[in-house]
């Protein structure tokens, strides 16, 4: 499913819906879709994304984080 919105600012925000969930403690909906190629959350009516360069920042600074601590290069 396909569902545009218009934010704050006049900016329009399209996801795609991917998956559905339930939080397993409080029975929330939990909702994950994309928006271009970045992830987006909405839970107890509250979306969150992320901007997908930042992301592969975060990822190849954890990588590397991980490849000085064990010494040794492997995939996950």
């Amino acid at each position: 499913m396909t569902v545009g919105k218009i934010l704050p600012k006049d900016k329009l925000l399209i996801t795609f819906h991917q998956a559905s969930t339930k939080h397993p403690e409080n029975g929330e909906e939990i909702d994950i879709s994309i928006s271009g190629a970045s992830p987006v959350i909405t839970y107890k009516g509250k979306r969150v994304y992320w901007d997908i360069q930042e992301m592969i920042r975060e990822a190849v600074d954890l990588i590397d984080m991980e490849e000085k601590e064990s010494g040794s290069s492997r995939d996950f």
